[in-house]
């Protein structure tokens, strides 16, 4: 089993930026004015059950022979690892799960004249339920990928790539324990030569494991320092943990690969000896990732855990402390009697607003979809599809629930809808007090002519 240190990343700030809706050929002939990819979804993201669509949009600036035009659909998932000849790895392993070239012209035509100006060529391929969510990572892939040709008799083929996202669903609410609040402790006592320090304990809490992208973990930790050496820093770290599984060839019986990658992190200085260090409810906010387990796909397997990670000084192993968490694309249900610690966690600043909000609505606004916090990678793999000229570089996307955001526009709502209300109420008490006072004058009025009969 090969392991693999994790690598530090910053902690998580929201992207403004979006992701290209559609792939551009740059290297074009002079007839050929445009030649491009769009998805009808503008981030690029299709979920499983559902269908990928789009369009080929091609400009001619004239009259030109053209002998076909087709789409072809791919997805697949690969690993590989281990020592490497060339472009090939000692491990390696593949899951297809289609590849679909669709015919976009008339298929019964050897070659015809395309006319010039802009044409339109629609494409649509459905989406199997039991698809993996999109990932890429260190030592593998899952990745889907559209690719369109433009066949010619008199020139070079020309094609044209595209990546998007798939996304399946992890609903928390059909998952086992993730509304259980979590606790961990550990309690090391560090020795020098023979003799024996006391202890230090790290205790660390979160009031439930299951968790979407976007949302705050209010973090309990305390670290008790009853040693006679300095803790030189604490850390709170929310850490990805892949395996890999790949083989030689079809005989030999595979090989495992472990990499780990910080997600986000916060750090906290010096603990003397003899003191303690408290963090109580420290909010660490849930970056753009894939879900857990990556579902529908057998030879790369996710999970992740949070933990109290504790240095000591002097020549002393960290203390780490662990507790594993699922990270879901639906979260958990809230209703009028949700507490705090099984509802969606915001920051301090945002916490009067959803107590507000919770007694008002059950329902949440649909997520957005944001770049992966990893960032970008390079999709031109020799043996994915034909080489195109358009980009090649891909960001697969995932669910975000930006809670502030929803709660400031639910607030809104709720204000909007208080102002009609008072508005249509003091609209009904000017016309209760109109009939009053007119009533009041006819009653005087009769009263008036009575007596003067």
């Amino acid at each position: 089993m090969i392991r693999y240190r994790p690598r530090l990343h910053s902690a998580y700030k929201p992207q403004r930026t979006r992701q290209d809706s559609h792939a551009v050929c740059k290297k074009l002939p002079p007839k050929i004015k445009t030649f491009e990819i769009s998805f009808s979804q503008c981030q690029g993201v299709f979920h499983a059950g559902g269908a990928v669509q789009g369009h080929v949009k091609i400009e001619f600036t004239e009259a030109i022979r053209v002998r076909v035009i087709t789409v072809r659909i791919v997805g697949r998932s690969k690993v590989f690892f281990g020592p490497r000849r060339g472009r090939e790895y000692r491990y390696q392993m593949r899951e297809e799960y289609f590849d679909e070239t669709m015919v976009l012209t008339e298929a019964e035509l050897e070659s015809f004249m395309h006319k010039p100006g802009v044409s339109y060529y629609e494409f649509m391929y459905p989406l199997a339920m039991s698809l993996a969510s999109s990932f890429e990572g260190e030592h593998g892939y899952v990745r889907y990928m559209a690719q369109a040709t433009l066949e010619m008799p008199d020139e070079p083929d020309l094609h044209i790539k595209k990546g998007f996202t798939v996304l399946s669903v992890l609903d928390l609410n059909e998952e086992k324990n993730v509304k259980d609040v979590a606790l961990a402790e550990v309690s090391k006592t560090l020795c020098c030569l023979c003799c024996a320090t006391g202890p230090i304990t790290a205790t660390i809490k979160i009031p439930r494991r299951g968790w979407v992208p976007g949302e705050y973990i209010p973090v309990m930790a305390d670290v008790d320092n009853c040693s006679k050496r300095k803790i030189l820093n604490t850390k709170i770290v929310l850490t990805q943990h892949v395996r890999y599984s790949g083989k030689v060839d079809l005989s030999d019986h595979g090989q495992t690969n472990l990499h780990s990658r910080v997600v986000a992190f916060k750090e906290r200085g010096e603990i003397p000896p003899g003191e303690n260090e408290l963090w109580k409810s420290e909010m660490m906010r849930i970056p753009p990732v894939p879900p857990s387990r990556l579902v529908g796909c057998d030879i790369i397997h996710i999970n992740y855990d949070l933990s109290l990670v504790v240095q000591p000084e002097g020549p002393a192993y960290k203390i780490s402390v662990p507790i594993d968490i699922t990270i879901g694309t639906e979260p958990l249900k809230r209703d009028s009697e949700s507490s705090d610690q099984l509802s969606p966690i915001t920051s301090s600043d945002d916490r009067k607003h959803e107590n507000e909000e919770r007694k008002k609505t059950i329902t949440l606004p649909p997520p957005s979809y944001e770049e992966c916090i990893f960032g970008r990678v390079e999709i031109d793999e020799g043996d994915a599809i034909e080489p195109g000229h358009g980009p090649l570089n891909y960001t697969p996307m995932y669910t975000y629930y930006n809670w502030k955001t929803m709660l400031r526009a639910a607030s809104k709502r709720s204000f909007r809808a208080s102002k009609t209300s008072l508005r249509i109420s003091k609209e009904n008490l000017a016309d209760v007090d109109t009939a009053h006072v007119h009533g009041s004058k006819t009653s005087l009025a009769e009263n008036g002519a009575t007596g003067g009969k």
